[in-house]
């Protein structure tokens, strides 16, 4: 098992949580502007 294997694993985990954090903004702002003002009834 080479040493740089764990860290390598970790940037790609690092780099989808920053994707899934940015997806998840860009969700709320889409649902502010669409449920005028009210994002949660988007989801409820």
């Amino acid at each position: 098992m080479d040493s740089q294997y764990p860290k390598r694993i970790f940037h790609i985990i690092k780099i989808w949580l920053m994707i899934a954090l940015i997806a998840l903004i860009l969700g709320l702002l889409i649902g502010f502007a669409l449920g005028e003002g009210n994002p949660l009834k988007l989801f409820l």
